[in-house]
C-alpha cells in the first residue's frame, strides 16, 4: 500500500509550476508515495493548458485534504496562510513551516533557508527546484538536457522600454529576420507547446511563459537589466542570461553577441554580462559569468559557497572572478561592516555563554540571567537594523534569527545550551563570509 504525501504550494503560479517540475523530474524518488498537491484555484488555472494535463492529485479544495490522513506533509510555501493550514493537516510527519500556538515551527534547514527569500533577497542563489527537492529530501541528481543544434524558429518576447527601447527592438527584429533566412520568427504569445520545441530559441525577458517553453525542451537567451540569480529561469539546458548591467540594450551589439553564442564561437568583448548554466560545479545549477559581471556577482559566488556548506555540508570550488572598481568598493565596504558585526557578535557569544554557565550553576541568579537576556535583545535589535540596510548580509542574519526562534528544550539549561550552539554557528558563518570576501579582494590585489 502506498504512503500518502501532501505537498502544500500557495505562493503563486511560478512556484506551483516549479513544484510540479520537481515532482515530474524526480518521480522515481517518490514512487512509493501517492501524492496530493494543494494549491490555489487561480494558480492552477494560470499554469494549466489543453496540452499539459495537470497531475491527478492536484486540488484546491481544503476540505478534502483536511479530511485525509497523510504519512507525510510538506509545506513548500512562504505564504503565511499556509503555515496555519499545515498545522491542521493530519500527518504523521511534517516538513516545512507550520504555526501552532502562535509559534512558527521549522524542522529543517532548507525550509528555514526558503523563508529568508521573503525579505527581499538580493538574488536567488539556488534554483527553486533545487530548494524544493532538498526540502523533500530528494538526493538524486538528473543529467543536463542536451543542447540543440540549428534553430528552425525563434520566439521573441518584448522587453520593457526602459531596458530595450522600442526603436532598438524593432531594429533588432528586422536584423534578426534578415540574418536568419528560413527561420520562422514568432511572438512569445504564439508559443505552442504541443509542437517539438527542441530546435526553437527564445529571446527576451524571463517570464513564466518563457520558463514553460524552456522546460519543454526549448533553448532560452534571457535579457535582464541586473543579475537576479535564478529568478524565473529554467533549471536545465544550454541557456544564457545576458545582463545589460543597468544600461539599455542596443540592437547591433546584442545581435552580434547572440550570433556568436548560438554558433559557439569565441566570446566577443561586449558591454554586457553573459552567464551560462553550469551543471557540473555542485549538486545543482550555477550561473557562470564569461565576461565582466554585474556588481553583485562576487556576492552571489560567496553566497553559493557558504550556503552549500551550511545547508549541505559540501565544499564548492569556484574560480574567483576579476572585479571592477565598483565591485571592489562594494566588497571592501561589506568586509568592513562584517568586521563590526563580528565584533558585536562576540558580545552576544559572551552573554549566551554567561546564561548557559548560570543555568548550570547550583545557585542560579535570576537577575544575572535577565541582564544578559536584555543584552542579547539589544544586540538583536542592532542586528535587525543591519539586516534591513545590508541585503548581502541579510539572508544569513535572517536565517540564524529564524534558527534561534526554534530553540528546543523545556528547561533553562537545555534552551541556553541550544541557544549558545546556534550563536556559535552564526559566528563561524559570519567569519567564513568575511573570509570569502577577503579571498576575492586578495585575488584582486586589494589590501584589507
Amino acid at each position: 500500500m502506498q504512503k500518502k504525501l501532501l505537498i502544500i504550494q500557495k505562493d503563486g503560479p511560478y512556484f506551483l509550476f516549479e513544484t510540479l517540475q520537481v515532482l515530474e523530474r524526480f518521480h522515481s524518488s517518490l514512487k512509493d508515495f501517492e501524492i496530493t498537491v494543494h494549491a490555489n484555484t487561480n494558480d492552477i488555472k494560470a499554469i494549466s493548458n489543453e496540452i499539459t494535463p495537470m497531475m491527478k492529485g492536484l486540488i484546491s479544495d481544503v476540505s478534502t485534504i483536511l479530511a485525509t490522513e497523510f504519512d507525510l506533509s510538506a509545506n513548500l510555501s512562504m505564504d503565511e496562510s499556509s503555515w496555519d493550514l499545515h498545522a491542521t493537516i493530519k500527518s504523521t510527519h511534517k516538513v516545512g513551516p507550520y504555526r501552532t500556538g502562535g509559534e512558527l515551527i521549522l524542522n529543517d534547514l532548507w525550509s528555514t533557508y526558503l523563508l529568508t527569500l521573503k525579505a527581499r533577497a538580493p538574488f536567488m542563489t539556488f534554483h527553486l527546484q533545487d530548494i524544493y527537492k532538498n526540502i523533500l529530501g530528494i538526493k538524486s541528481c538528473q543529467a543536463e538536457v542536451s543542447s540543440q543544434g540549428h534553430f528552425n524558429q525563434i520566439i521573441y518576447g518584448m522587453s520593457s522600454a526602459k531596458l530595450f527601447s522600442p526603436a532598438e527592438q524593432e531594429s533588432f527584429l528586422g536584423r534578426l529576420t534578415k540574418e536568419c533566412p528560413g527561420t520562422i520568427l514568432k511572438d512569445v504569445s504564439e508559443i505552442d507547446l504541443i509542437e517539438d520545441v527542441s530546435r526553437t530559441l527564445y529571446i527576451g525577458p524571463a517570464t513564466l511563459e518563457a520558463l514553460k517553453f524552456c522546460e519543454a525542451g526549448g533553448r532560452g537567451i534571457f535579457l535582464t537589466s541586473t543579475f537576479q540569480g535564478f529568478n524565473l529561469l529554467p533549471s536545465r539546458g544550454k541557456h544564457l542570461l545576458i545582463s545589460s548591467r543597468g544600461e539599455q540594450f542596443h540592437a547591433n551589439t546584442l545581435l552580434k553577441l547572440i550570433d556568436y553564442e548560438i554558433q559557439d564561437k569565441t566570446r566577443i568583448d561586449c558591454p554586457y554580462s553573459v552567464y551560462s548554466f553550469d551543471h557540473e560545479s555542485f549538486n545543482g545549477t550555477y550561473l557562470q559569468c564569461h565576461t565582466a559581471s554585474d556588481a553583485n556577482y562576487p556576492f552571489y559566488q560567496a553566497h553559493l559557497v557558504l550556503w552549500n556548506f551550511l545547508l549541505n555540508l559540501s565544499d564548492v570550488n569556484l574560480e574567483i572572478s576579476r572585479c571592477s572598481s565598483t565591485q571592489i568598493e562594494l566588497l571592501s565596504f561589506q568586509h568592513h561592516i562584517l568586521t563590526k558585526l563580528i565584533r558585536l557578535h562576540d558580545y552576544s557569544m559572551s552573554s549566551a555563554d554567561a546564561i548557559y554557565a548560570e543555568a548550570k550553576s547550583d545557585s542560579t541568579v535570576a537577575e544575572k540571567i535577565q541582564g544578559h537576556i536584555n543584552h542579547l535583545l539589544e544586540i538583536e535589535s542592532i542586528s535587525e537594523k543591519l539586516s534591513s540596510s545590508h541585503p548581502f548580509l541579510r539572508p544569513f542574519l535572517d536565517f540564524y534569527r529564524l534558527r534561534r526562534s526554534q530553540i528546543p528544550g523545556t528547561s533553562l539549561l537545555e534552551q541556553s545550551q541550544a541557544n549558545l550552539i546556534v550563536y556559535a554557528e552564526e559566528h563561524q558563518a559570519l567569519i567564513a563570509l568575511q573570509e570569502l570576501f577577503s579571498v576575492t579582494l586578495r585575488k584582486n590585489e586589494v589590501t584589507i
